[in-house]
Formats: structure tokens, sequence, C-alpha cells
């Protein structure tokens, strides 16, 4: 059985991203999509991952916990974790690296927390769109330490990434994997790739995705049928 996955979608919590990104618009156009599975990688941030996977659930979708931190480099990282309770242990410790900036919603956007029901249950007041001051390293160490997978995200996006940090992480070894969003045959050459768009808008989920089959010998299907799908190459990127 093949998976079909878009592994990089920010909800309405993420800076600048569309109000419409809510766990029911998003899990029903994750269906539309026939996606199998999603991760929710709001920027700095993973307050709305529950409501997403409570509500996805019903729609047989499987969420892997996630989130996209910005290094002290401007590096993006993307932390995948096996389940909710592991990447709010993470949170924790990590939040504490953030800057407390307060937001300004008028020139900032808003960063609203969701229920299950689309409803907002508050604004967060503390502007997401910050680097932590950890490094790639130490972001990526702590993402492991937590039994996660660390991604290098947007490479070949240079408005977030310039030349001599595009260096470092792909020769840092302790990153799992790339995810670019362009030129996939270009990286795969060099480089164990995913490919997604980063979706902030409703319509940008799915049109990047991955692939890989799945023999049924895993019962979780979401984290650990990934890990192993990374582990043996076994992934498949899609314009």
């Amino acid at each position: 059985m093949k998976h079909r996955c878009d592994l990089n979608i920010h909800t309405c919590f993420s800076p600048f991203a569309d109000l419409y990104m809510t766990p029911i618009k998003i899990s029903n156009i994750s269906k539309l999509m026939r996606l199998d599975i999603i991760s929710i990688t709001d920027h700095n941030a993973i307050h709305n991952i529950k409501s997403v996977m409570e509500v996805a659930d019903a729609y047989d979708i499987e969420v892997i916990p996630s989130i996209e931190i910005e290094t002290k480099e401007k590096v993006h990282i993307l932390g995948y974790f096996e389940n909710l309770q592991v990447i709010e242990k993470f949170y924790d410790l990590f939040e504490k690296s953030l800057p407390k900036i307060k937001n300004q919603p008028e020139s900032m956007g808003k960063e609203v927390v969701m229920d299950i029901y689309d409803e907002i249950l508050y604004e967060f007041p503390y502007f997401l769109n910050v680097s932590s001051n950890l490094s790639v390293e130490e972001t990526v160490s702590l993402i492991h330490s937590f039994d996660g997978l660390a991604f290098a995200s947007r490479i070949d996006k240079t408005d977030f990434l310039t030349i001599s940090n595009f260096e470092f992480i792909t020769s840092n070894s302790k990153v799992d994997w790339i995810k670019v969003v362009e030129n996939i045959d270009f990286y795969k050459e060099k480089y164990r790739i995913i490919s997604s768009l980063d979706s902030y808008f409703i319509e940008e989920i799915g049109k990047r995705f991955i692939t890989f089959e799945y023999d049924g010998s895993i019962e979780n299907r979401g984290f650990e049928i990934f890990k192993k799908a990374l582990k043996e190459n076994m992934i498949e990127c899609h314009l």
C-alpha cells in the first residue's frame, strides 16, 4: 500500500498564515487531496497540533506532530516526533530559547489557537516569526534527544538561507534529511530529500507531496512508518 504525505503544513497559528488554515479546513482539503499522512509544522510553536489531530482522525488521516524551528543562524529546521506527548515535552524545553516580543496583529498578523470546531480559543501574545537562541547543531541535538527526526528546510529558498548556511547544514551529518520545494532532480543526486510546499494557504496543501510503500509491518502508520521508509530510502517526491 502506498501512502501519500504532505509534511510541512502551517495552521493559522503561524505568523502570516491564512486564518482559513484551521483544523477542519486543513483536514477537509487533505482528504480531498488524498493525503494519508500530514504534519503540522507551525513556526516555533505546537499549540494547534492537538486540535488538528483530533479532527483529522475522523477523516482517517494520520498527523505527525512536528514543528518548524528558526535557529539563531536563521536556518529553518523541521522536527518530527512520535506523538503529542513527546513533542510537548520537547517544547517545554525549546520554548525557553525564544525571545518574548509582543505581537502586533495589525502589522504582524494574528496568531490564533483553535479548537476542534474551528473556534478561536485565544490569541497568542508573542510574535513567533523570530530566531531562537539555539544554533543549528543545538537544535538538531535537542530534537534527537527526544528520538525525533531533524530536517533542514527550505534549502532551495534563498530568502531564508544564505549559501554559507546551506554549506553548513548539508555537511552536518546530524541532520537526518533535507526538505526542498523545487529542483527535486538536482538535489536528490547529492542529498536525501523530501519535498513539500511549506503550506501557509489552503490551496497549497498537497500540491507537493511524497509517497512511500507500507507493508503493514508496523501498527502505528504515522511517525514509525515514515521513519522506516526514510531508513530504507523508500521515499518518492512528486511535483
